[in-house]
């Protein structure tokens, strides 16, 4: 089977930034009273986008196998909204620290790009912060297109994951269909995406998700312990 276009998920895919948005989530923390989080529990955090970061980080909306932080604000949607605008500002002053390419993700993207293999990425970050980082990881000329949550184009806003329309329009800038897509990704998100587009899906279980309940709630193509593994998969198969 040949691949014609793979779409990477971000943090936790290609990338290690939990430390990074970890400052973030503490910044934030630090000027409402809070103590800060472990960076591991930012990991947990990570991976449906900001705002149910928010949600868990300082409120503690939380499903039940995620840690709890030891203080948490009551909730209420006034002050939710605060809280999210102070942290995408603490977010947005440096989105870039700390970042770093997991192991095999240059190789691999610049083997399949001399394949003539189409590759986008495809985030629930903040699309206004997500090209800067891959400029400044420096993977940019090896991708054709990027796709963020929150971006606008031609005036609407572009659906994200798990919307399976995110998945279209990527495919319809780049001129590929869903045959020979696939997805590789460490979430939910990835992977009710991939199931609704109705493209192949690769989890990585070593990532920011819960791969026990992706595994309970999808049937993913191969499960691999980190994106090397993931790219050597893809590599086997076409």
């Amino acid at each position: 089977m040949r691949i014609e276009t793979l779409l990477y998920d971000l943090d936790g895919t290609l990338c290690d930034s939990a430390a990074n948005i970890g400052q973030a989530v503490n910044r934030t923390r630090a000027d409402l009273g809070l103590e800060p989080l472990p960076v591991a529990h930012v990991g947990r955090y990570i991976g449906e986008g900001a705002r149910v970061l928010v949600e868990r980080a300082f409120f503690g909306l939380l499903e039940p196998n995620l840690p709890r932080p030891a203080a948490v604000l009551p909730w209420a949607l006034d002050r939710y909204e605060a809280v999210f605008s102070a942290f995408m500002t603490h977010y947005g002053e440096d989105p870039i620290s700390h970042v770093t390419l997991f192991d095999g993700v240059i190789e691999a993207l610049t083997h399949f790009r001399a394949q003539g293999v189409k590759q986008a990425v495809l985030t629930n970050k903040p699309h206004a912060f997500t090209g800067p980082l891959l400029d400044a990881l420096g993977v940019t000329p090896l991708l054709d297109d990027v796709l963020g949550r929150f971006a606008v184009f031609d005036g609407h806003e572009v659906p994200s994951k798990p919307d399976p329309r995110s998945v279209a329009w990527l495919l319809g800038r780049l001129g590929r269909t869903r045959e020979g897509t696939w997805l590789i990704g460490d979430g939910l998100a990835d992977a009710r995406v991939a199931e609704a587009a109705g493209i192949g899906f690769v989890l990585i279980r070593d990532g920011y998700g819960d791969p026990d309940r992706v595994l309970r709630e999808s049937r993913p193509a191969a499960v691999v312990s980190s994106f090397a593994e993931a790219a050597a998969w893809l590599q086997a198969l076409g």
